[in-house]
């Protein structure tokens, strides 16, 4: 199943239906609370509508009302808090930290993953924790929460010699 065809079966648990379309004006996509409907700009490219979709889902979610246009700090802050919602259900942890450890350019990471480097950024900022040169994606409760850690080569060199590792 690929990311678009998830998405559509988290909407659908969410109760909500999608349509793509072709919208008026600079509208990419939209949520109607009211109708439990999103609507997707039709000439978005795949990568678009999956950022677009699990941006308004974020929405769904957190049970945001609809803004045409976010200009209040509250609005924009909602705006903040759908993207963050995004990132997580957009970026894995270890595919991330897999790319990371090849190249940590924003640009190079965003079109590997297939999301916006604005998105990137949010999961950069508000997901993952950086301590001594570990990468740490937001903790997951229970077994296994600190399993997305991913050490820099130069980190772990200094971890190695420390526990006299070879």
């Amino acid at each position: 199943m690929d990311r678009l065809e998830r998405l559509l079966v988290l909407a659908g648990q969410y109760d909500v239906v999608v349509y793509i379309s072709k919208l008026r004006g600079d509208l990419l996509a939209c949520w109607i609370p009211s109708m439990r409907r999103i609507f997707l700009e039709v000439r978005l490219t795949d990568d678009e509508q999956c950022y677009h979709l699990a941006h308004e889902l974020g929405h769904v979610h957190l049970e945001h009302p609809c803004a045409r246009t976010p200009s209040t700090p509250a609005e924009l802050d909602r705006e903040r808090q759908a993207d963050r919602f995004a990132a997580r259900v957009l970026i894995e942890a270890p595919t991330y930290a897999r790319l990371e450890a090849v190249n940590s350019d924003q640009h190079y990471l965003a079109d590997e993953l297939g999301v916006p480097v604005k998105l990137l950024r949010v999961y950069e900022e508000d997901l993952l924790t950086k301590v001594r040169g570990v990468t740490y994606a937001q903790p997951r409760e229970g077994v296994g929460q600190w399993a997305h850690r991913q050490m820099d080569s130069g980190a772990e060199e200094v971890m190695r010699q420390r526990l006299g590792v070879a």
